[in-house]
């Protein structure tokens, strides 16, 4: 299938920001503008609340006071000029944000990642055009921990020398930094060397919760652990344990937010479906589905596992699809053919799931950075309604889904998931002119749409009524 090409540094100035955001009161707040097009690219921003400065590289920093600010931001190179308006809600535990966009280090490289590993990700990323087509989080997962001190906090092992210099220079490059946790008495994901590591809790188990990899203990240092994180920096916690109750997600959400920082909170492995009033008001994101191994199998088993929580997605809230499946990896390496991978990340966008590369960045093939660069595939993903999709057809495995946008404008996808070729069809209720969001290419007007699918692949619009 084809693909249009990456442009990331040529042509007038393109922002693939979202149209709102939202920040936490008088917590240190960091975004980085992504804008696309030749460089240099000269950036003002008017509108911006108390507390918060443009520092004339384009990242936003500071502490904002309270309020619904309409900001407006101009960037000029010398083939044009592009306007972007952003609402930025900035209230006590406001979700409104687009799903996030970034890179997680655990298929990329297991428990023997380092300190420098996450910084030359960031660097990347940067250098690669990433951090303009709005990849904004790089998160480090398991593997970080070494031993507890005598208050329950986890100190880093010898590979993590200093964490808050870490993040402090993904801060210089206008990404925010995640961490790993979980309230197990000890985590999944031990480096080389170690038999076990620290959760956040130890102790005499409590039996009210399962015995995986010890339990969870009764002595608990949720709070503790969550001062150190924002001492050190972070922005983002993935916590992770099975079966993922709400008692003891709970417990850390309550910690992160007295930490004083402004995380954005995922919980995982297996976020149970009588939990979702909790997931959909709490947390950022959550999984309930296998880790990602890029086969096309599991692919298949973790987009089917997205149906029976369609309901109680969007808005800030989001089922977690887990990592990106492709890329050069230390864990895997992945089955999945080019069709396949486009599969992949389609899932990703139109279903409101995080995205998280998890791969060395630097590694990434010319079809797989067109794939993961495609700006207007990006503009659903992060469009400001944030409403999840509507599932308007299933016939053995060719699935289509409809998703309404902010400007009024239809994403709508033919998913062909089967081992057979498919023909795919819809009837418009008005005519409306068809972009192949994928291509960048239009297809005219009409008021019936029919496509013949080869299997494993997926057909992506965007619809605009005439």
């Amino acid at each position: 299938m084809k693909i249009a090409r990456r442009t990331p540094f040529d042509g007038p100035p393109r922002f693939t920001a979202p149209s709102v955001f939202c920040a936490a009161p008088g917590k240190p707040f960091l975004y980085r503008i992504p804008v696309l097009g030749k460089r240099p690219i000269h950036l003002h921003v008017f509108g911006l609340p108390d507390g918060l400065s443009d520092s004339g590289d384009g990242i936003l920093k500071g502490k904002p006071a309270v309020g619904i600010y309409p900001v407006t931001i101009t960037a000029q190179n010398e083939l044009g000029q592009t306007e972007h308006c952003l609402q930025l809600i900035v209230a006590e535990h406001c979700f409104r944000k687009p799903p996030i966009m970034g890179f997680c280090s655990w298929n990329a490289y297991g428990n023997n990642v380092t300190q420098e590993d996450i910084l030359q990700t960031g660097r990347d990323m940067l250098r690669l055009g990433l951090a303009d087509y709005g990849y904004g989080y790089v998160n480090l997962d398991s593997s970080w921990q070494g031993n507890c001190d005598p208050h329950g906090v986890i100190v880093p092992n010898e590979k993590f020398p200093d964490m808050k210099a870490m993040c402090d220079e993904l801060h210089g490059m206008g990404f925010r930094a995640g961490i790993y946790s979980s309230p197990m008495r000890t985590a999944w994901g031990a480096p080389p060397g170690r038999d076990a590591i620290p959760g956040c809790t130890r102790g005499e188990r409590d039996l009210r919760f399962a015995a995986t990899m010890g339990g969870i203990g009764r002595e608990h240092h949720e709070r503790e652990n969550a001062l150190q994180w924002a001492q050190w920096g972070f922005d983002y916690l993935k916590y992770d344990w099975s079966p993922t109750d709400a008692v003891n997600a709970d417990l850390m959400r309550r910690a992160l937010w007295d930490s004083g920082r402004d995380f954005s909170y995922c919980v995982t492995v297996k976020a149970a479906l009588e939990y979702a009033d909790y997931w959909k008001t709490y947390c950022t994101a959550w999984r309930c589905c296998l880790d990602s191994n890029g086969t096309w199998d599991n692919l298949l088993s973790r987009i089917l596992a997205y149906t029976p929580w369609k309901e109680h997605t969007g808005n800030g809230h989001y089922f977690d699809l887990d990592m990106l499946e492709f890329g050069e990896m230390s864990l895997f390496r992945s089955e999945l053919t080019d069709d396949e991978k486009i599969v992949a990340y389609t899932a990703r966008i139109l279903l409101l799931s995080p995205i998280q590369l998890s791969c060395r960045i630097g590694g990434l093939t010319e079809f797989e950075l067109d794939l993961i660069c495609n700006e207007e595939v990006i503009a659903l993903h992060q469009d400001g309604l944030m409403h999840a999709p509507t599932l308007i057809d299933a016939d053995a495995l060719l699935y289509t889904y409809r998703r309404p946008l902010e400007n009024g404008d239809i994403a709508l996808a033919f998913f062909n998931l089967s081992e057979q070729p498919r023909r795919a069809s819809y009837v418009l209720p008005d005519r409306c002119s068809v972009r192949d969001v994928w291509r960048r290419e239009d297809e005219g007007e009409c008021t019936r749409l029919q496509y013949f699918l080869p299997p494993h692949t997926v057909k992506l619009l965007r619809l605009h009524q005439c």
